[in-house]
């Protein structure tokens, strides 16, 4: 199964999870990582502990806050094949994620898929 990393600043990653859990239920591989109180260099530390303990040898998405930020480069830094990075993540995108990562999509035409999703939550009204 294609797992996932939400990493951001605070709480929001395990906020983020939270949200989409008590709305799709319980989720193998969806794991939260904060950089709360992490210099750069801490923060890839973790990320490289995380990834090394969980098996995503299927794929994994890491879904960042923001592009720039310290979550964004820690997982810039993880790209190779089966990885991809989404910045901006919001509620749409991870529900997106968790309900079509089991499904009939290729890696890349998920991460486009979700990447769409996103962007669709977002409105102007």
């Amino acid at each position: 199964m294609i797992g996932a990393v939400v990493i951001a600043h605070r709480a929001l990653a395990c906020e983020l999870i939270a949200a989409a859990e008590s709305i799709a239920g319980t989720q193998e591989k969806v794991v939260a990582l904060s950089n709360d109180g992490l210099s750069l260099d801490a923060l890839k530390k973790a990320l490289a502990t995380l990834v090394k303990k969980e098996d995503f040898s299927e794929g994994v998405f890491f879904f960042v806050d923001m592009i720039g930020g310290s979550p964004w480069r820690s997982a810039m830094e993880k790209m190779g094949p089966k990885v991809c990075v989404l910045s901006g993540v919001n509620l749409s995108m991870l529900l997106s994620f968790l309900q079509k990562r089991k499904g009939d999509f290729a890696f890349e035409e998920l991460a486009a898929v979700i990447e769409h999703d996103g962007k669709r939550g977002i409105k102007r009204w």
